[in-house]
């Protein structure tokens, strides 16, 4: 399930064992408030998003999450594509 975010450039490692899991970002950025923006909890430690969702999740909900999760690392990405392209043309 948590493969699927190795497909972005800014990614740099997934790892997981069950429901917990870590996506380890190539760039460190704080991403705290688009997390609580997009109503995400999970934790930021350094340039890694660590997941442990409570026992009780529905697979509805794990669904709901990742695909929240999901589209803020397309967000990610697309800064990630921006500030490489600048650092090239520099």
């Amino acid at each position: 399930m948590m493969k699927q975010f190795s497909k972005y450039e800014c990614v740099k490692e997934v790892r997981h064992i069950g429901l917990l899991a870590a996506v380890e970002l190539k760039e460190r950025d704080d991403y705290f408030f688009k997390l609580l923006k997009k109503e995400i909890f999970v934790s930021q430690i350094g340039n890694s998003f660590i997941f442990c969702p409570a026992y009780i999740l529905t697979p509805k909900q794990l669904e709901i999450g990742l695909k929240k999760f999901d589209s803020l690392l397309m967000e990610i990405e697309h800064e990630f594509k921006s500030v490489q392209k600048r650092t090239r043309s520099a």
